[in-house]
């Protein structure tokens, strides 16, 4: 009989990978939108503000997400039917949080008078083309899309 390796994750489908949500997981992640992003030929700078505001959501999710801990992070990557935009779909079934939804961090003080937090939330905000949330049962689904090409907003 084969031995099976300590391996977490979910057999891969295209575009899709999942595993625990765990800090030290984050660079998998990130490898996956990177390659994901390449199959699609994205501009190499949209590919690295993708890999930001994915990092970003996948950090908070890993931070933030199961306070219990145990728990895991999907991550599912798409093009638009039109070919301009790809999609990265993250869920979790960790604690309700809408990134849409919660309030932008105060850039008017200096950095030692904010209160730690919310940049994150203000860069995936800033890199994204667009945002979209939706808790969907106990899943909470973040969808962060950006265009093949800078310029292609839209």
């Amino acid at each position: 009989m084969p031995s099976r390796s300590n391996d977490t994750t979910v057999p891969p489908r295209e575009g899709l990978l999942t595993l625990p949500a765990e800090i030290g997981n984050v660079p998998a992640f990130l490898e996956h939108v990177r390659q994901c992003a390449q199959r699609v030929a994205l501009d190499a700078g949209r590919v690295a503000e993708l890999e930001l505001a994915v990092e970003e959501a996948v950090a908070n999710v890993c931070t933030h997400g199961y306070p219990q801990g145990g728990g895991d992070v999907e991550i599912r990557c798409s093009m638009e039917a039109d070919g301009k935009r790809l999609c990265v779909e993250i869920a979790d079934s960790g604690e309700p949080f809408d990134v849409s939804a919660a309030a932008g961090p105060d850039l008017t003080g200096g950095l030692d008078e904010r209160p730690v937090g919310g940049l994150g939330i203000h860069l995936i905000r800033q890199l994204a083309d667009e945002i979209h949330y939706e808790r969907s049962g106990d899943r909470n689904i973040l969808r962060i899309m950006i265009s093949a090409r800078a310029g292609d907003e839209g």
